[in-house]
């Protein structure tokens, strides 16, 4: 992340504000009325996959009361949803989807635990977490 570079309907400064949880610049640049809250980046990258992979709640509620589909992917087939919870950012993902949150078997602590609660341990058990949360909703 860091570098935005142009696609269709892209703001540089939105992502970057997004990027770096700079809510006020964020709120004048939704407030434009050619604003495309799904325009992606390059990789494919939205603002609300951003904002859900470093955790700014705050700009995720904006994001999507602006009317950002959820839904969308990245060009390897992420959601924001997705990139939450590779990330580690359980109050996100959370945000973005509890539906996501079935019970799958943490091999650290041999107890059932959601893919949200697996999303706060390490980064190997947020890996298996995603991976799980893929094969749950076919993603």
């Amino acid at each position: 992340m860091g570098t935005h570079e142009a696609n269709d309907g892209f703001d540089a400064d939105l992502f970057d504000a997004i990027e770096h949880g700079n809510r006020e610049y964020a709120e004048t640049l939704l407030s434009a009325a050619d604003v495309n809250v799904n325009a992606q980046d390059v990789d494919g990258t939205t603002i609300l996959m951003l904002a859900a992979h470093y955790g700014h709640t705050d700009l995720l509620q904006l994001i999507l009361s602006r009317g950002a589909d959820p839904n969308v992917r990245d060009k390897r087939g992420r959601t924001a949803l997705q990139r939450a919870t590779e990330a580690g950012q359980a109050e996100a993902a959370s945000l973005l989807g509890g539906a996501v949150d079935s019970r799958f078997m943490d091999e650290d602590t041999k107890r059932k635990v959601s893919v949200l609660q697996s999303a706060a341990g390490s980064e190997e058990r947020r890996a298996r977490a995603a991976k799980h949360a893929w094969s749950v909703v076919g993603w």
